[in-house]
């Protein structure tokens, strides 16, 4: 009952925001068509090709028109025009974070198993193999909800499929497009198509190449400076030799090499009174505190290839890929409080990984009996990550005297696993008349998994489970129907599924149960309700798309996003019966991660307007709000009363000691509903677009271009006191030039117009040197820094941008 008024709610309060916004674009005469701006956008969210309009769940369709407009250069940049979406590269090189519907998704969690699923060309593909610059796209849609059960693998959020150009198999064509910024930044990406026999056999070459100076933090400590380098390439060829018969394939090679200091603060800015550094350090300055950057050095080839074969209306499809990546990061210096100022402490990391994947499907191309589509298949997909060489250092103490000596501690590690998914999927839909259908599907999942780690040569009997193997099914269901050609309702429900894995980080020797549990995870379920509505107004030049949904997760993996502070064990050269302690913290990139009840609530909106025929308003609306239901959570809580405590320093080894029952636990835990995403509740965005024709030039149009993209406030981690957001929005504005036929176009851009500098996230406390064993010298462990770290968004951009066109594009 409780769900159904939450349900009956969004609908009143969409039909009133109705009244006062449009979205992204409006209709021609046909309601089956999408904007005059984009006049049919064609989408596969249900693996066949459907207008946007018509299909019965959430999909974002970022296009090729879309990316070029608003200068969107890199992976990551299409959240600016999907709200809701959050998405960044981890600062260790390995793996991104994504968030969605009010979940994240954060590869060093949930390893290859993400709550969002990514698809390059239709087939299964890591997320940090895409998180780089962008070029030659055809459209990306991001599909919101759960997936499985008609593409690749379960995802309980949504998936993301990228599609490239395909080559033209009848006209010679290509585009050349730069930018250039005032803040050091450039980036060329063109693609040149070439038919070799008239509609038999094309092919198509295309690449980017890009320089910037990535988080342009530079660090008081180094001259070493900030850089972001990419330089990527793809072939694709096309052979439809027959009717009946069609072949592509592509190769992409991708080569990124980047430097970045982790920014930070004064600490004192965040608590006054605090001692502060020798040089005061705002947000503004974008400055570090370090003597030597991370370094990372990402390689990444993709193959892809299709085939299809048509015969008496029906279509067999096979789509095969294989991935192979390599990421050699080196660590930013681990001796934060900089209490060793001529020596770099930093380790180093080699990731390895090759992915293959297989899939063959079924599917009509003329409905069966006028009534039914339908679509069945297998899916294979293996993930070997070789084992990654580590180098870490640690700091510890030779003897306990009075002034204290130190020396270094170098520890290999080396991680591997292996994972084999198979499914077999169906799913059938039944159209009842001309304006009701209902549709289902199901899939088989079998999976195995194998993980290996081992530290200085031996096996890790914690982080080494034994091979798992799962077997699972997952379901869907979906009603819609037209009331007439200006509004289609649907409602939809949904299960998923998801592996659970184990969160490497914790090397301690001598590891409790309680950590043990916050590290080793069951898999996760889930289940979805959804609601929504399609509607056109105004001789279909206005339009309203709106959906509600509920989604109830088990085992879900939680990462708190501060530093979680715990006892950890050395071996004790000296006597190996009695381990030394000492604190250890699990960071943000590798932390326990407890297993928990989560329910997800959401109202997602789309409205657009055509005021004139030069004229397009737009704008979107999205609440999301994930809450853990009374999880048991790895927290701080130094006085024991089951609070997380709000520190503003790391504990030392005696006050972890003092706790009841830390010799045994090792770590505390404390019972709460924090929210499971550390993402915006509310976003939006809203643009529009102006055209002026001009009688010049052969004939050109002069235009205006306005993207506003706002997130409400934020209260993150309860751990950290420091993490909250307020609401803020970003401005970009383009002014140009371009001819009608679309030959060529000059924009002149501002991205973030107004120079709005926010702190997007704050470690929970300052950042410290760590030491192994008990105090020293009257010097607590760890020893801290005056400055905590922060990320902050990026700065105004000014930019020129030409794009030229000829032939087939």
């Amino acid at each position: 009952m409780k769900t159904f008024r939450m349900f009956a709610l969004v609908g009143a309060s969409s039909l009133a925001f109705a009244q006062s916004a449009f979205g992204q674009s409006a209709a021609t005469d046909d309601p089956a068509q999408t904007t005059a701006d984009d006049p049919a956008i064609i989408v596969s969210a249900r693996r066949r090709d459907e207008v946007l309009q018509d299909v019965p769940i959430v999909v974002n369709a970022v296009t090729a028109d879309s990316i070029a407009k608003l200068n969107l250069r890199k992976f990551e940049d299409i959240q600016q025009v999907v709200p809701g979406l959050q998405m960044r590269n981890n600062t260790n090189g390995i793996g991104t974070v994504s968030s969605v519907r009010g979940v994240n998704f954060d590869v060093n969690v949930s390893g290859n198993s993400g709550t969002i699923e990514y698809y390059f060309n239709d087939a299964p593909i890591s997320s940090g193999t895409i998180f780089n610059s962008m070029y030659d796209i055809g459209q990306i849609e991001v599909l919101r909800g759960p997936q499985g059960t008609l593409r690749g693998r379960a995802s309980p959020s949504g998936s993301i499929t990228i599609t490239t150009h395909r080559p033209d198999l009848d006209e010679a064509g290509g585009y050349s497009n730069a930018t250039v910024n005032d803040i050091h930044g450039w980036n060329y990406n063109g693609a040149l198509n070439v038919p070799i026999i008239a509609d038999k056999l094309a092919i198509r070459l295309a690449g980017v190449i890009e320089e910037n100076q990535g988080n342009r933090v530079r660090s008081l400590l180094s001259s070493l400076n900030p850089y972001d380098h990419t330089l990527s390439g793809r072939a694709a060829v096309r052979f439809e030799p027959f009717d009946f018969l069609s072949m592509s394939g592509s190769y992409q090679s991708t080569d990124r090499r980047t430097q970045q200091f982790g920014q930070v603060e004064s600490f004192a800015n965040v608590v006054p009174g605090s001692a502060d550094g020798a040089v005061h350090i705002d947000p503004s300055d974008r400055l570090a505190y370090a003597k030597s950057p991370t370094q990372n050095h990402q390689q990444f080839k993709i193959w892809n290839w299709q085939a299809q074969l048509r015969y008496a209306g029906q279509r067999l499809i096979y789509v095969g890929s294989k991935t192979d990546s390599s990421t050699l990061s080196k660590g930013a210096d681990s001796d934060a409080a900089n209490i060793f100022p001529t020596q770099v402490i930093r380790g180093d990391t080699l990731s390895l990984s090759t992915s293959r994947s297989h899939e063959i499907r079924l599917q009509n191309e003329d409905r069966i009996a006028d009534m039914f589509d339908y679509v069945a298949g297998y899916f294979y997909n293996k993930l070997d990550s070789m084992p990654a060489n580590g180098s870490g250092t640690t700091l510890t103490n030779n003897t306990i005297v009075t002034a204290p000596s130190f020396r270094l501690i170098q520890t290999q590690i080396r991680q591997g696993s292996a994972t084999l998914e198979k499914s077999y999927f169906a799913n059938l839909t039944a159209h009842l008349g001309e304006n009701t259908e209902i549709s289902g599907g199901a899939r088989h999942i079998s999976y195995d998994m194998v993980q290996v780690l081992t530290i200085n040569g031996v096996a890790s009997p914690a982080a080494n489970p034994p091979p798992d193997s799962f077997e699972h099914w997952i379901y869907s269901v979906s009603l819609k129907h037209r009331f007439n050609q200006n509004l289609m309702a649907y409602a939809s429900f949904g299960t998923s599924w998801r592996p659970g894995s184990v969160a490497v980080g914790d090397f301690s020797v001598n590891q409790s149960q309680r950590e043990t549990d916050f590290t080793h995870q069951s898999p996760e379920t889930s289940k979805s309700f959804e609601i929504g509505f399609k509607a056109d107004f105004l001789d279909h030049r206005a339009r309203l798309n709106v959906s509600a949904y509920q989604q109830d997760f088990n085992n879900y993996p939680f990462h708190p996003n501060s530093t979680i502070y715990y006892l950890s064990f050395a071996q004790n050269p000296a006597n190996p019966a009695a381990p030394i302690a000492s604190v250890a913290s699990g960071g943000t990139a590798f932390n326990f991660v407890a297993e928990t009840k989560v329910r997800a609530r959401g109202v997602e909106a789309e409205a657009s307007f055509q005021a004139t025929p030069h004229f397009n308003i737009g704008g979107t609306l999205n609440y999301a709000l994930g809450k853990i239901r009374n999880g048991v959570l790895p927290c701080n809580d130094l006085n024991g009363d089951g609070v997380p405590d709000q520190l503003a320093a790391p504990p030392t080894v005696a006050q972890l000691q003092a706790i009841p029952n830390y010799a045994i636990n090792h770590l505390a835990i404390c019972t709460g509903s924090p929210r499971s995403s550390f993402s915006p509740v509310w976003s939006g965005v809203a643009h529009f677009d102006y055209t002026l024709s001009l009688d010049f030039a052969g004939g050109s149009e002069a235009f205006a271009r306005g993207l506003f993209s706002w997130n409400g406030k934020t209260a993150n981690d309860p751990n950290n006191p420091f993490d909250d957001i307020g609401s803020y929005g970003l401005l970009n504005g383009y002014l140009g030039l371009r001819s009608r036929s679309g030959d060529w176009e000059l924009t002149l851009y501002g991205k973030n117009l107004f120079n709005k500098l926010v702190v997007l996230t704050r470690n929970s406390a300052p950042q410290s040197t760590s030491f192994s064993g008990l105090p020293v010298g009257g010097r607590a462990s760890p020893v801290l820094s005056p400055y905590i770290g922060i990320s902050v968004n990026e700065p105004r951009e000014f930019g020129i941008n030409l794009r030229v066109a000829f032939g087939s594009r």
